[in-house]
């Protein structure tokens, strides 16, 4: 079959590319913005239980992200050695669904860690403001 004018391994690969990609980026945002909080919890002298929340946030979202993009990667590489009849294309077809089941639980923690870290930034802001008052 043909999505975009490209066959089911072409449209795969650029799938599994821009996913890695992204999900790459969501783990940068949240170390960054983990290392800016930090940052700032420390040089002001806030309490370090904001930073606990940040930090309890990556404990949930890390591994399943990882856990993704590795079953993710294995998806689109087997999806290969059913190309080459290696393998029954059943299997890969079971995968992707298991796969793409968890990226949607991993999309919705995703969502709740975004709104957590956006809360502890609300967090920090309120108390920058009381600090300069």
């Amino acid at each position: 079959f043909y999505l975009f004018k490209a066959n089911h391994s072409q449209f795969a690969l650029f799938t599994a590319i821009f996913y890695m990609f992204t999900e790459t980026l969501i783990m940068f945002y949240f170390i960054g913005s983990g290392v800016a909080i930090k940052k700032k919890i420390t040089t002001d002298f806030f309490p370090l239980q904001l930073y606990n929340k940040v930090k309890k946030t990556k404990m949930v979202l890390f591994p399943h992200i990882t856990l993704n993009m590795i079953v993710i990667g294995t998806v689109f590489i087997l999806g290969g050695a059913v190309q080459t009849r290696n393998l029954s294309g059943w299997i890969h077809g079971v995968l992707f669904d298991i796969a793409f089941l968890h990226f949607l639980y991993t999309s919705k923690l995703e969502h709740q860690g975004f709104k957590a870290n956006i809360n502890v930034l609300i967090e920090l802001a309120d108390l920058s403001k009381l600090k300069r008052k």
